[in-house]
């Protein structure tokens, strides 16, 4: 994959391997920070330590949400993601790849469905917060602020489908299963 910016609602992945497969420098620094700690909540501190490494690829798209992954190798994915006004992912899961989020600039906010509760249940993170989750987990994530937002975000095994969560005409919640690397639709109207 080439190195490049993706869009959610626009654009196409982006990666951090030339076309022969071999990682720029950026890249090997990037898996040298994430190799130095144990577990996914600790290889993001570390990631959000050696902010030169990604702090120039944040940028904020007043129409799309920004996303740039900056690692991949056999063990895990990083992506850092930027977020503005009212974007969000949509309701989606990861199919087999559990993850981990930390918030490095604004609030984030995220949606779960939880059975016995109304409605949905939010939960926000602000900047330093993260959180993480397995591969079952179904969840929206938003920019919970009035400002521009950046996550950093680690999936393991590197994240190859998702599932995205729509409105059936019955009213049924229905699962479509896609290619990470697909855009996410418009939601579907009740």
């Amino acid at each position: 994959l080439a190195d490049g910016v993706a869009r959610r609602r626009g654009g196409s992945a982006g990666g951090v391997a030339d076309a022969a497969g071999h990682q720029p420098r950026a890249g090997r620094e990037l898996g040298d920070a994430l190799g130095a700690h144990a577990g996914r909540e600790h290889a993001l501190g570390g990631l959000a330590d050696h902010a030169g490494l990604w702090r120039h690829l944040v940028q904020h798209d007043e129409d799309r949400r920004v996303y740039v992954r900056i690692h991949r190798d056999e063990v895990l994915d990083a992506w850092l993601i930027c977020w503005f006004g009212s974007q969000d992912t949509g309701l989606h899961d990861h199919d087999l790849s559990s993850g981990a989020v930390r918030v490095v600039d604004g609030t984030l906010t995220e949606d779960r469905l939880v059975m016995g509760e109304p409605g949905v249940v939010s939960t926000e993170h602000a900047a330093g917060d993260g959180f993480s989750f397995d591969s079952s987990r179904i969840h929206d994530v938003r920019n919970g602020g009035a400002g521009a937002s950046v996550s950093l975000h680690l999936y393991s095994p590197p994240l190859e489908r998702m599932g995205y969560y729509e409105i059936a005409a019955d009213g049924c919640l229905a699962r479509r299963n896609a290619p990470a690397s697909e855009e996410l639709p418009p939601p579907v109207a009740a």
